[in-house]
């Protein structure tokens, strides 16, 4: 690599040996073939020496190459191969040089909370796309490193060395100006610490989480931190704050009291934080008061909320462990600035093992309000809304449907003990996938490729199973939609026509209901056919695990579509069929074995 600037440059020469296996000599003519990166490779860049080589018999000769930086004007990696030609044989030998761009050289001195040389736990320097660490190889409290001209974030914790001492300072430069040598100082003595508290003082710190982020950055680079609380935790900024739009920081955790669970972040933009304090106000949260259910014996919970803004995608920590569930928790949210928050419940076995999760949608909440919810009571089944549904680019299907969203509509995933997705078109099946069980941070993912351009009828069929061990109701639930879908051009990525019918009945926080008595079980619609319009919706109900089906008339009142079941005493489950129709032919049949259970 020949440094930046090239005005001093000396051409570098490097030596290429051939050797003559042969008994005769051979005659090498040489030649030099460029091309480059970051520009045109310019004349005369790569030379060699002699133009006309012979290697005697059984021995060896050397040519020169020599890469002359001093030449052209642009910076970057270039390239060029030198050709040995004679005897019938040709000989390819790659060359290669690196014409530095601007760049300069960077020291840090990194100095302890009592002012001490120290090396640092970690030292990071970044920029969009791109980061390094800093390694204090030698111990001197001391790093140098050279890098390319522009502005950087620069990243530093320090971590007592005492077995007793928990102490931690972070700090960051969230605009460091790398146009010329740069010589700075990071020192920990300029850290102050950081003090939330909550309007119930019971309120115990779970976790708390501290980072940045560089809007700028594609790729969204970042860096969060985690620990348990704030109280060994001191922050501060080095050196200037950042133009609007270059440099965002946050901080936030979770606080909990045995009946309680407190979720709070705060956001600032252009600047990193030297100390924070705030003294949260029981005006400044909403309350969502969440039964959290489930139907299968001996489960346990884990509760989550994760914060965003316009700007910046938030962090949630690790989240709440509830007892077993069924249970109630009152979540409070900061519902102040431009914060929204997404809710979910996990449930876990016995051991923790996670094996299903419900998200609630993103939004916003109104402080000073209380909100209330559940989470994992019955009907579930796939619910296509937000992230989850089907969608057709080019001749390629993609589908993620949330197989288990609970009655209140919340997006849902579970371990299964089957998952089967398939796709036909004229009795033909394009694609088949069996994932059983399937990962829960995602819904069953299918994909099917050279779908035909011109407009076809497809058939989506999904068949999910799930042990009782895990959830004692909607122990199996399939799906057939059939729709009709032609390339959308133009490189345009649509939305397919699947639609999907939620029953959200009044259950129990195990699924239950009561046999021998009637149940209005409200309907609600997601999808196209919303906008579309019902052409058509049936629904039948099964008290003998889908073995016979009666007609359940749907109520279509103004105040919302319904139908009312009349359950048999003596009757353990209730088991749901549907058929629903758009104005375009599309269509959606289902269903929901062991819907919910009954209880005497």
């Amino acid at each position: 690599m020949q440094q930046w600037p090239h005005t001093d440059d000396v051409p570098v020469t490097r030596y290429v040996t051939y050797r003559n296996l042969g008994t005769t000599p051979v005659t090498l003519d040489l030649a030099v073939e460029t091309t480059g990166q970051g520009g045109t490779v310019p004349p005369g860049m790569f030379t060699a020496s002699p133009r006309r080589l012979t290697v005697p018999a059984g021995g060896t000769a050397e040519a020169d190459v020599t890469a002359d930086t001093r030449l052209g004007t642009t910076d970057g990696t270039k390239t060029g191969v030198l050709v040995a030609a004679g005897d019938g044989q040709q000989i390819r030998t790659a060359l290669a040089v690196q014409r530095e761009e601007e760049s300069h050289t960077l020291t840090v001195r990194y100095r302890d909370h009592q002012g001490v040389p120290a090396t640092p736990s970690s030292s990071v320097v970044a920029r969009p796309g791109w980061g390094t660490s800093l390694d204090d190889n030698d111990g001197d409290g001391t790093t140098t490193t050279r890098l390319p001209k522009g502005e950087y974030v620069l990243e530093t914790l320090f971590s007592a060395s005492g077995p007793d001492d928990r102490r931690r300072v972070l700090m960051v430069a969230p605009h460091l100006q790398l146009t010329e040598d740069t010589d700075m100082t990071v020192d920990a003595r300029t850290a102050e610490t950081i003090e939330i508290s909550m309007p119930d003082d019971r309120a115990a710190a779970e976790t708390a989480s501290i980072g940045w982020s560089l809007p700028q950055s594609t790729d969204g680079t970042s860096s969060v931190w985690e620990f348990s609380d704030y109280s060994t935790l001191s922050v501060g900024q080095v050196g200037p704050s950042a133009p609007p739009g270059r440099f965002s920081a946050f901080l936030g955790g979770s606080w909990t009291t045995p009946s309680d669970r407190f979720s709070a972040a705060w956001t600032r933009h252009g600047s990193y934080y030297t100390g924070f304090t705030h003294h949260v106000r029981a005006g400044e949260l909403a309350t969502l008061k969440i039964s959290a259910g489930a139907s299968a014996p001996g489960r346990r919970g884990l509760l989550s909320a994760t914060w965003n803004t316009p700007a910046l995608q938030g962090f949630g920590g690790r989240g709440t462990e509830l007892d077993t569930l069924p249970t109630t928790i009152k979540q409070h949210l900061l519902a102040t600035g431009d914060l929204s928050w997404r809710v979910e419940l996990w449930q876990t076995d016995g051991e923790q093992n996670p094996e299903a999760v419900l998200r609630a949608p993103e939004r916003t909440y109104q402080a000073g309000a209380t909100y209330h919810t559940t989470f994992g009571t019955g009907v579930f089944a796939p619910r296509v809304f937000g992230e989850s549904g089907a969608w057709r680019h080019g001749d390629v299907l993609s589908m993620s449907v949330a197989p288990f969203s609970d009655g209140a509509g919340h997006l849902g995933t579970s371990r299964t003990s089957k998952t089967r997705v398939t796709l036909t078109a004229n009795d033909t099946t394009l694609m088949e996938t069996d994932q059983s069980p399937f990962d829960l941070s995602m819904a069953p993912y299918a994909t099917a490729t050279d779908l035909p351009a011109a407009p076809t009828r497809y058939t989506l069929t999904t068949d999910f199973s799930r042990d009782q061990g895990v959830a004692a109701v909607s122990t199996r639930v399939t799906t057939r939609w059939s729709f009709t879908s032609a390339d959308p051009g133009d490189g345009r990525r649509v939305r397919l026509p699947l639609s999907t019918v939620r029953f959200d009945p009044l259950l129990s926080a195990a699924s239950t209901a009561k046999a021998g008595k009637p149940l209005t079980v409200p309907l609600a619609i997601d999808g196209p056919a919303v906008d579309l319009g019902v052409k058509s919706l049936a629904v039948w109900v099964s008290y003998d695990d889908g073995i016979t089906w009666t007609t359940a008339p749907v109520d279509m009142a103004k105040s919302g579509r319904s139908v009312t079941l009349h359950h048999p005493k003596g009757a353990k489950t209730v088991s749901l069929r549907t058929a629903l129709s758009d104005t375009r032919g599309n269509t959606m049949n289902q269903s929901v074995i062991s819907a919910y259970t009954l209880t005497p």
